[in-house]
């Protein structure tokens, strides 16, 4: 499951990768989350080993899916967190979707210091500490992690280093 599936690039390479697995592509815009714009993609990427039967669309909102509970072995929320506003609703729910022995993958752009907000988004990025400190009010224990350094941002001109965190994650 791929919560704020928008952009598609990512779920889309994953599913090539695992072909006969089930993929739930969520997304709260229609517009940005569709078949027509997934084939684009799949055809842009040469994506040729997609089993589009194999994906599924599904809309909700910021904080709640509308999935059945403990249906998922892994939820994944790619460059999202900082977009969400009531992040214990939104938590409390993929805590509900996720299987007893799941997997919560956050992947964002983590600061040292607090930026402003970025292109269309009213929200900052958060900071390592603020994302420490929501890790530790959700109870999730960081199960594997992978980082990418030194990259400067586009987005305020201002050429700020932030880190590429993707965090594997679980509920106890």
């Amino acid at each position: 499951m791929d919560i704020g599936s928008g952009n598609l690039e990512l779920i889309l390479h994953i599913a090539n990768s695992f072909p006969g697995k089930h993929f739930v592509l969520e997304d709260i815009d229609s517009s940005l989350c569709n078949r027509g714009r997934m084939q684009r993609k799949m055809d842009m990427f040469g994506l040729e080993s997609v089993d589009t039967s194999m994906l599924s669309f599904h809309y909700g909102d910021t904080t709640t899916t509308g999935l059945p509970d403990k249906e998922f072995d892994l939820v994944m929320a790619h460059g999202l967190i900082h977009e969400i506003n009531d992040k214990q609703s939104f938590f409390n729910d993929l805590h509900r979707i996720i299987k007893v022995d799941g997997y919560l993958m956050i992947s964002d752009a983590f600061y040292t210091e607090k930026p402003g907000p970025h292109a269309s988004c009213t929200n900052p990025f958060l900071t390592h500490d603020e994302l420490n400190a929501l890790l530790k009010e959700l109870k999730l224990t960081v199960v594997k992690e992978w980082k990418r350094t030194g990259i400067r941002d586009k987005w305020q001109g201002s050429g700020r280093e932030y880190e590429s965190r993707v965090l594997l994650c679980k509920w106890p």
